[in-house]
C-alpha cells in the first residue's frame, strides 16, 4: 500500500479560512476611523459653501454689470448720441436697435 500524499492542488490550501472568524477592530480604531470620517465630512461641507458663495458672488458680478448698463441705457435714452458706448472709433453714432 502507497503512503497517503496531499494532492498538489490542495498543498497551499486553507480549507478553515471561511469559518474563521473575523478580526475585530479595537474601539479606538473605531474612533479613530469615525474621527476621520467626520473630518472628511465638515471639509466636504466647507468645499461646497465656498463653492456655493463663489458662485453667488460671479452672480452679483453679473447682476451689477446688468444694472449699470441698464441705468445707462436709462440715462441716454433722450440723448443716445451721449452714450459713449454707443460710438464707434470714427465718431459715428450706432444705432443699437440695428
Amino acid at each position: 500500500m502507497m503512503p497517503m500524499a496531499t494532492r498538489k492542488s490542495n498543498a497551499d490550501a486553507h480549507p478553515g479560512l471561511p469559518d474563521k472568524p473575523h478580526v475585530r477592530r479595537t474601539s479606538k480604531q473605531v474612533q479613530d476611523d469615525r474621527a476621520q470620517a467626520m473630518a472628511a465630512a465638515v471639509a466636504e461641507k466647507q468645499n461646497q459653501e465656498a463653492n456655493r458663495r463663489a458662485v453667488l458672488a460671479s452672480l452679483a458680478q453679473i447682476e451689477q454689470s446688468i444694472q449699470r448698463e441698464e441705468e445707462q441705457m436709462r440715462l441716454h435714452a433722450h440723448r443716445p448720441d451721449l452714450n459713449v458706448s454707443n460710438q464707434s472709433e470714427s465718431g459715428n453714432t450706432i444705432n443699437a436697435r440695428e
